[in-house]
């Protein structure tokens, strides 16, 4: 019999039995999931989903493993994201057929079923479940992290020529773009983005900033620099593109929370590699672009994907090794899940800010027609 007080070790310990032996839930289940890495992802069972990709248990984590998330619905949020509570709803939708407002397949009574359904005895200690909250959480997208850069809004505005005279001129972006995104040119000397079009990246706040040198290419090492050419320790200072200090591109995609509303309604989402080519596609009535800030793909880049509600993901990468490497990680870490499009640019052409009107207005006539999945 289960104790209605069980210690947080004892929980703990259960947790991670469960997520040893997770492959016997899926079998016991008939659970349609598809196993990674580091997780396993498929349709949720407890609301018994039809998206191929709404669902993900993380089978390692920071404090325990066996966060969940239901990307559609938050069934994690009713039965908290562990993997006692992912039991519990799944019992919860086989008992009483569960919809948020039916009834929940008791707390202590899913305990027993795990202890029985793993044959796995408990110390049953005298601690209070209500002190520690069932399971101390732990998750990539919701636990808070301290954040490095206090940068507020009104000091970029104040630092930077906005709009970008030189995205204007060099690159057709339009002002109204460009003073939407707060985009503009570095003319300060000494700044790490001195002679820089610097664009700010925000989610909510300010994370960081990306910058593009406004000098010319130097014929001889192929950087960007107006004197001579740099040693090879500095070489990253002269750089076409350069971060800030402290930003991480491979935890973020650029113009990610602007989009989530389009891409929730259409299930589509846009890969460029540069921020500029999303700049573009917003020029044209296209809100579903996103970058990936270069030619990598990062894991936790996927997982904002995942969340998106996205079921389609075009990929528009440059006419270029870079490129090819781009739609090539995109297709390995995505393809099973979700529907992966390339699109291509002309061949005479090396990334969609080399596009002319018509040839810009047909890739997104061609994204609106074939790939849309409207009133989704």
């Amino acid at each position: 019999m289960i104790s209605h007080s069980v210690s947080q070790s004892d929980l703990i310990s259960l947790s991670n039995f469960i997520i040893d032996r997770f492959e016997q839930l899926i079998e016991y289940f008939d659970l349609d999931f598809y196993k990674e890495r580091k997780r396993y992802t498929g349709k949720c069972p407890i609301h018994d989903g039809d998206r191929g990709n709404a669902f993900a248990m993380y089978t390692e984590g920071q404090d325990i493993v066996g966060n969940w998330f239901c990307y559609t619905r938050g069934c994690h949020k009713h039965f908290i994201n562990t993997p006692i509570g992912f039991i519990r709803g799944l019992l919860s939708r086989h008992k009483f057929d569960w919809n948020i407002t039916n009834r929940k397949f008791g707390f202590y009574d899913t305990i027993k079923w795990c202890t029985d359904f793993f044959d796995k005895q408990l110390e049953n200690s005298e601690v209070d479940i209500d002190k520690f909250r069932f399971i101390k959480q732990s998750s990539i997208f919701e636990k808070k992290e301290t954040q490095k850069n206090t940068i507020d809004r009104k000091y970029i505005l104040k630092s930077l020529d906005i709009p970008s005279k030189y995205f204007l001129e060099k690159r057709g972006l339009s002002k109204n773009i460009l003073t939407k995104y707060d985009i503009g040119d570095c003319l300060s000397k000494n700044k790490p983005m001195s002679n820089r079009t610097v664009v700010p990246i925000y989610n909510n706040i300010y994370m960081g900033c990306t910058g593009r040198s406004m000098l010319k290419e130097c014929s001889k090492c192929g950087f960007f620099h107006e004197n001579n050419c740099p040693k090879k320790e500095h070489e990253y200072f002269f750089s076409k593109w350069r971060h800030n200090k402290n930003f991480n591109s491979e935890n973020c995609l650029y113009n990610y929370v602007n989009t989530l509303h389009f891409i929730k309604k259409t299930g589509v989402v846009v890969l460029f590699e540069s921020s500029i080519n999303v700049l573009k596609f917003e020029d044209y009535g296209m809100h579903l672009s996103l970058c990936t800030f270069g030619a990598k793909f990062s894991d936790l880049q996927r997982d904002l994907l995942d969340k998106s509600g996205a079921m389609t993901i075009v990929t528009i990468s440059d006419n270029d090794a870079a490129g090819e490497q781009m739609r090539k990680t995109v297709k390995e870490k995505c393809d099973k899940l979700y529907k992966v499009v390339d699109l291509y640019v002309p061949d005479n052409k090396n990334d969609i800010n080399d596009c002319v009107e018509k040839e810009l207005i047909n890739l997104k006539k061609r994204i609106e027609q074939e790939f849309y999945e409207l009133g989704k």
